[in-house]
């Protein structure tokens, strides 16, 4: 059974376990009110910063003849930001001109068209649509290389509203176009099977070191979901965490038989992970269909 415990802020935590490969943490609410909280395998991982809303299981364990309840970290999210209101928008003096053709029937000429039309226009594509579009242009970008203040076309669908935030927050552009296209991502085994063939190459040609926002990029997907991804490719033997310094992860690869606790974790994390991919594939349908109106409140 997974609890959430909402607007909590970390404030300690310390490493444990005979390899210092678990994490023990002491989260607090509003009120004052402290929790110690397990995290197995935690050890290595980013911590979130400021206040996050956390996904905890309870269960009742003995140690030394006391019986005592376990909290055991399952997942955390950043506690959503409040809806600005309508002064609060204005005061940026930001108002982008907005072209649609999310329901158009034949987008590839509309691209062509637009890319000869607009100098300067950046097209924001990942995951496996960029394939099919970059041999329509010679460049499609990632959120990652996107230029602020540049024209934006939007192929590939958002995985969620604070990814398409972050975005436009990012590079606020003049004018920005929006196409509806699924990359094909929220599908549990086809993004486990392109996030394990990105981890195996950077572990191959790049020491092992990757960030996390160009695995996010490269997989049309969610930090979180990136995150879990990880875990689960770690639970099933497929590396370990060498190091962590802020968004750059070095791995290496892990021998034939991951430890058994790694895998008593895998249908917990199955869960969670099949749970947000279901987010985004519900975003993305939001987003192929949703008013502008609903959009520009991003």
């Amino acid at each position: 059974l997974a609890l959430a415990l909402r607007d909590l802020h970390i404030t300690s935590h310390s490493s444990m376990g005979k390899n210092q490969e678990h994490l023990l943490l002491t989260v607090e609410d509003q009120s004052g009110t402290a929790q110690r909280v397990i995290w197995w395998q935690g050890a290595g991982w980013p911590l979130p910063e400021g206040p996050i809303d956390l996904a905890v299981s309870m269960r009742a364990t003995s140690y030394k003849g006391q019986r005592e309840l376990q909290v055991v970290w399952l997942d955390a999210r950043p506690v959503p930001q409040a809806p600005e209101v309508a002064g609060e928008f204005q005061t940026r003096a930001y108002a982008p001109q907005i072209l649609d053709h999310r329901q158009e029937l034949q987008p590839d000429q509309i691209l062509i068209r637009l890319r000869q039309e607009q100098p300067g226009l950046q097209i924001w594509c990942e995951a496996a649509c960029a394939g099919e579009v970059r041999q329509l242009l010679e460049r499609t970008l990632n959120r990652r290389e996107l230029t602020p203040g540049q024209p934006l076309l939007i192929w590939t669908s958002p995985p969620g509203p604070d990814v398409l935030r972050q975005v436009l927050d990012r590079v606020r552009p003049p004018l920005v176009v929006l196409f509806h296209n699924d990359p094909g991502m929220d599908d549990p085994a086809a993004f486990l099977e392109r996030l394990a063939g990105l981890v195996k190459r950077a572990i191959s040609t790049q020491d092992g070191m990757v960030e996390l926002e160009a695995l996010c990029s490269a997989t049309a997907q969610r930090t979180a979901a990136v995150r879990l991804g990880l875990k689960w490719l770690q639970a099933r033997g497929y590396f370990t965490v060498i190091s962590l310094q802020n968004d750059r992860v070095q791995l290496k690869a892990a021998g034939p038989q991951p430890p058994a606790e790694r895998q008593a974790d895998l249908a917990k994390i199955s869960l969670r992970l099949k749970s947000l991919l279901e987010e985004s594939a519900a975003y993305r349908r939001h987003y192929a269909a949703a008013s502008l109106q609903s959009l520009a409140r991003l």
